[in-house]
């Protein structure tokens, strides 16, 4: 299974009762906590299981595993598990093995943008001009935002700035620094009959730094 750090992963019967037999063809009754992972967090009705806890089969939507490191490994819980008889006999022991794959966090998804401005004017950034009015709009699996804005590609007029000075192909600029304003797009005032022009970016989110063109 992939899980988030810290996010809770809610058990059914089935966890526990693969290769279940009962000679009587008794149901499950209950299960009885013999052992505790070591990687993660095992809590039932949000409170930390303790060995030998005992859970009803029909209150296993309560009891979660909760992952905590975000390195790949295999974590085990040792149960038994008793049937529906009034001698409330509890099988063998046996084993239940959470695998958890190396967690990895995703890079933002972004789109393209289009505005208009007048001639002779200096375009100031916005974050949003990057993010929310984009189509798509900025989206981060993680709901992480975003970090850098890279300039893959300049246009063919005007220039791009940063704090008054021309930006570079493949500079990196600090989403901090377009929300104060620093970021912006001087025209070309020796064309008086418009023009269109285009420049390829990337962004890069807090959360996993790779960039997303």
């Amino acid at each position: 299974m992939i899980l988030e750090p810290n996010e809770e992963y809610v058990f059914t019967l089935n966890n526990f009762q693969k290769n279940y037999f009962d000679k009587e063809g008794d149901l499950p009754n209950e299960i009885w906590i013999l052992s505790l992972p070591i990687y993660g967090t095992l809590k039932y009705n949000n409170e930390l299981v303790e060995i030998n806890d005992i859970i009803k089969v029909e209150n296993l939507d309560k009891l979660t595993y909760t992952r905590v490191s975000n390195d790949e490994y295999q974590d085990e819980i040792q149960f038994k598990i008793s049937d529906k008889n009034p001698n409330k006999l509890f099988s063998k022991m046996a084993t239940f093995t959470i695998s958890v794959d190396a967690y990895v966090n995703l890079p933002p998804v972004i789109g393209d943008n289009s505005i208009t401005i007048g001639y002779a004017t200096t375009k100031v950034f916005t974050v949003s001009d990057f993010t929310s009015n984009t189509t798509p709009p900025y989206a981060d699996p993680e709901g992480d935002g975003p970090s850098k804005l890279k300039i893959l590609s300049l246009p063919s007029k005007g220039f791009v700035k940063l704090s008054g000075i021309n930006v570079t192909v493949n500079q990196e600029i600090l989403f901090t620094s377009i929300a104060s304003g620093l970021l912006t797009y001087v025209s070309d005032n020796t064309d008086e009959d418009g023009y269109n022009i285009d420049f390829d970016f990337a962004i890069s989110d807090l959360g996993s730094g790779q960039f997303s063109t």
